[in-house]
């Protein structure tokens, strides 16, 4: 009869590594056997994966004195090499010593990631970007890492997987630094060059630059002091600085330099982040009194790489600089209350945006409103107009998402809020705060126009078109006409709704004449040009003016119509009478819009004149 021990003598005497194989031997199911005791995604990765290497080029089993491994070897890359060893708790300690300056050779990287429980990585990706940093200057370099990796994503040789991790006794933990290491894919071998029984005398023991776990583990700084966190942070705005001037030389372009250094402040922002619920949770409010002026530059040097990241649409990246830069600004004292309430609103805006772009209503939502409720703070603190105006686009933003999901009312009152803030100041706010004003107002009037409520919108519309014409008496630029082009038709649709179908026709020429107006300023831009033949199209064969003229005779709507299809040539028609009618639409415009017809002319009306063969007017 079996004793109840047999099983359990029989797994400590065995000599197989795999944890599916153990499973196997007492007979279980190894997709079952781990429940309770590995989560699910390592059960995946350590137990029903781990022994499986696909038959490509550039994953091979390897083996030797450190145990059955898995190679993966970028295309390209030679199958032999030997290196000597540094040994390294984790890809920030390494990150860390190539930020200082200490890397400038060929080595082996060896990364103790299963000491601390954080033996299971997802990818290799944000792990190796200093050695392919590295490599890309001309060094040799490799990498060993005691971790089970589930995707193989990796721009230099990675050695991975191992049967044994340091953690349960694995010979890749008595790796020490300056040991000799040799891969050689072809032959599936790995080995240190250290005698066997040295190699097994040697003493297992956790390294820990820091003390600490790797940065996947949300309490990476458990346990360090206030003298520690300090000195941590003081290293920081030189690392955060020097990841920047390597962005700044890729010139905002998505290189390869780019990705990999934001790659390394991905990382110093996730420490960063840590570093901060550490501190926050401990209460060491002396550890940042003491620091003020580093956490001025690592404030600063967030929110650069940051908005580098949103440039070159690394949305993830971006997003955690920025959420690391809000942290960093709520804890700190470096700035009057004001000016850090106006940073955290611009931080908040900057994640709301990045929500938006991928297309994540409901969170933009929430970062929006963060940053209204900041920038409120701030102008209660200090009402300023540059405080206001990023209030309103911030507003905006908010609107524009919340019609998204077709909360229309709550727009409506952020639009209205915004607007109020801002008109108290407009005769003091610049340009481009008039210019935010008419679009509130006539964002105001779209919304109020969607609720049902167009009769109320038209005082909206008319603020907008009566802001943005004023504008062109400043700056008639290109920006201002198609501005005013959008709010003239936003205006006639709720003229038409309210019956004011007379007005509306009005409003509806001007946009068009607007429209050939952007479009003689730019004629090269063959995307405006085509909107404007679009919106021409529209007037005459669309709608029409018989429709939105009704007032109109049938005789005259066809002489106007051929006037303006034709432009220049006019063959067939009736010059003399063409110009006429067409001067007669242009005294009706003239009734309504006396300041925009003042500085130019119905322009096909004189197309059609000067064919007659007339003088102009």
């Amino acid at each position: 009869m079996a004793h109840w021990l047999d099983p359990i003598t029989q797994v400590f005497t065995s000599d197989a590594h795999d944890l599916a194989e153990l499973a196997k031997m007492l007979g279980y199911d190894p997709a079952t056997f781990y429940i309770g005791t590995l989560p699910q995604d390592q059960i995946e990765a350590r137990v029903l994966e781990r022994g499986v290497v696909p038959g490509s080029e550039t994953l091979r089993s390897v083996d030797g004195n450190l145990g059955p491994a898995v190679a993966f070897m970028p295309t390209g890359r030679v199958e032999r090499m030997t290196s000597t060893a540094v040994v390294f708790a984790d890809e920030i300690a390494l990150q860390e010593a190539f930020l200082d300056g200490e890397l400038a050779f060929d080595f082996v990287a060896i990364l103790r990631l299963s000491d601390d429980g954080a033996g299971w990585r997802p990818s290799l990706r944000n792990i190796t970007a200093t050695l392919e940093i590295l490599q890309d200057r001309g060094f040799h370099v490799w990498a060993l890492i005691d971790a089970t990796i589930e995707k193989f994503d990796a721009g230099v040789p990675v050695v991975s997987n191992f049967s044994l991790s340091a953690d349960v006794g694995g010979m890749i933990g008595r790796v020490r630094d300056g040991d000799k290491i040799t891969l050689d894919a072809d032959a599936s071998l790995l080995v240190v060059d250290v005698i066997d029984s040295d190699l097994e005398s040697r003493r297992l023991t956790k390294v820990s630059v820091r003390h600490r776990p790797s940065i996947s583990n949300e309490n990476i700084f458990a346990g360090e002091t206030p003298e520690r966190i300090s000195k941590f942070i003081s290293r920081q705005p030189r690392y955060l600085k020097e990841i920047y001037a390597k962005l700044q030389k890729t010139s905002g372009r998505p290189t390869r330099q780019a990705e990999l250094h934001l790659r390394l402040f991905r990382n110093v922002s996730m420490e960063i982040e840590a570093m901060w619920r550490e501190i926050n949770e401990h209460q060491f409010s002396d550890t940042i009194s003491s620091a003020i002026s580093t956490i001025e530059g690592i404030n600063d040097g967030l929110r650069q790489c940051s908005q580098f990241a949103s440039g070159t649409r690394n949305y993830g990246v971006a997003l955690l600089g920025f959420e690391t830069q809000i942290t960093t600004l709520r804890l700190s004292e470096f700035l009057t209350s004001s000016s850090r309430a106006s940073e955290i609103g611009g931080a908040a805006y900057a994640v709301g945006n990045l929500y938006s772009a991928e297309g994540n209503a409901e969170s933009a939502i929430r970062a929006f409103e963060d940053a209204t409720r900041e920038l409120q703070n701030a102008i209660r603190l200090q009402d300023a107009p540059s405080y206001r105006l990023m209030f309103a686009n911030v507003s905006r933003r908010l609107a524009t998402q919340l019609q998204q999901i077709k909360r229309y009312e709550d727009a409506e009152r952020v639009l209205a809020e915004a607007t109020h803030q801002l008109a108290r100041w407009s005769d003091s706010i610049t340009y481009e705060g008039q210019f935010v004003l008419a679009r509130l107002y006539g964002e105001l009037a779209a919304v109020a126009r969607t609720l049902g409520r167009s009769s109320s919108g038209l005082e909206n519309s008319r603020q907008s078109v009566e802001v943005l014409q004023s504008l062109l008496e400043v700056k008639s630029g290109i920006q201002s006409l198609e501005f005013l082009a959008k709010a003239y038709m936003r205006h006639a649709d709720l003229l038409d709704d309210v019956g004011a179908l007379g007005e509306a026709a009005i409003a509806r020429v001007t946009s068009v004449l607007l429209r050939l107006r952007v479009a003689e300023r730019s004629v090269g831009n063959k995307k405006r040009m085509e909107a404007v033949l679009k919106g021409r199209s529209a007037l005459v064969d669309g709608e029409g003016l018989y429709s939105i003229l009704p007032r109109m005779s049938d005789d005259t709507f066809t002489l106007v119509s051929r006037a303006i299809r034709s432009e220049l040539k006019l063959d067939g028609v009736d010059f003399d009478e063409a110009a006429a009618q067409l001067y007669r639409l242009e005294e009706t415009l003239a009734t309504y819009l006396p300041r925009f017809l003042h500085e130019s002319s119905f322009p096909l009306a004189q197309m059609a004149f000067l064919r007659a063969g007339h003088n102009q007017r």
